[in-house]
């Protein structure tokens, strides 16, 4: 495996510095009581819990980054494109900001929204578009769509923006967000390892060992959640990474790589907003309509629950890996 040790090496260290900082997150949120507590879509037998996990997210995903640099220094034969990863590391942290904002000062929808596509708008303008579809796997003699430059700059926005929200939607049990995104991690890191994708391919393996080591601290009873600060971190970059993963410079985008990977937090959401529309509420306020709700409420068992999600997610994953 080309980069086997730096592979292996940024892996131990993420899920190394999780596990070490995460106590000390804790301790932190509970001295400045920056606890998610029980509300009309929570158990009323729901304990507080410290809601900014995703800290912890952050410093790991810095200090994988922050090695890789060094070891780039050291060892000539990896090569960086350190412009466009040092977009992503800005951009990630702006997302990162907006959720962790929220995770202190809970902001309204509305303004959340207003922040996540600016940034999302910004990004796009950067260079950062869905410009092709590749339609070529339909076997039809339509092989590409183009998408003209404005529209594809308000597509890639809305894309970006949909998928942190479908990933702080799914957040609703312990270990549920967490297990679900590293299934989906870890299926982007195998695609891209075998598209010599080498910086994708890192952040992927990089964001697989951080929710590895979170689900310590996360699975029922979890004593710490991600927050809106980890999973906007977590959404903006799925829905980064599966565009880069899927994309071919010749072809365009392959809808198979971002559909399938994120397929039950895509279904979801567009099952949640068609709901809320059909009951005349705005999607952006929260309910108890989410398949996790739903699959709980007939399974009674949280940890089942979680279970079936995490089946529903590896098998559209599994279904695209033997296409490569």
């Amino acid at each position: 495996m080309k980069y086997q040790s730096i592979y292996v090496l940024l892996f131990i260290v993420a899920f190394l510095v999780t596990i070490i900082v995460i106590p000390w997150v804790k301790e932190i949120g509970v001295h400045y009581k920056l606890l998610d507590f029980p509300d009309n879509r929570k158990s009323k037998y729901h304990i507080p819990k410290v809601r900014i996990g995703g800290v912890a997210f952050f410093i790991s995903y810095l200090s994988g980054i922050f090695l890789l640099l060094i070891s780039s220094y050291f060892n000539k034969s990896i090569i960086l494109d350190k412009n466009f990863l040092f977009l992503i590391i800005v951009i990630s942290t702006g997302f990162f900001g907006i959720g962790f904002a929220d995770d202190i000062y809970s902001l309204p929808p509305i303004r959340r929204l207003f922040l996540q596509y600016i940034l999302a708008a910004f990004i796009s303008i950067k260079g950062f578009k869905i410009e092709y579809i590749d339609l070529s796997f339909l076997r039809s003699s339509l092989n590409s769509i183009y998408i003209p430059d404005l529209l594809s700059i308000f597509l890639t926005s809305t894309w970006i923006v949909g998928i942190i929200n479908c990933i702080n939607w799914i957040d609703g049990l312990d270990g549920l967000a967490a297990g679900c995104s590293l299934i989906m991690f870890i299926t982007l890191f195998l695609i891209s390892y075998l598209k010599n994708q080498f910086i994708v391919s890192i952040i992927s393996l990089i964001f697989s060992a951080i929710c590895l080591g979170f689900l310590r601290f996360n699975f029922k009873p979890a004593k710490i959640l991600m927050g809106d600060g980890g999973s906007y971190l977590l959404g903006f970059l799925l829905a980064y990474l599966t565009i880069l993963s899927g994309s071919d410079s010749a072809k365009g985008l392959d809808l198979r790589v971002p559909v399938l990977i994120l397929f039950y937090p895509l279904v979801d959401m567009f099952a949640v907003i068609l709901n809320r529309l059909k009951n005349k509420r705005l999607p952006i306020y929260p309910d108890k309509k989410h398949f996790h709700h739903r699959i709980q409420k007939v399974v009674n068992n949280e940890a089942l629950t979680v279970s079936i999600l995490y089946f529903i997610t590896i098998l559209p994953c599994i279904i695209l890996l033997s296409f490569y």
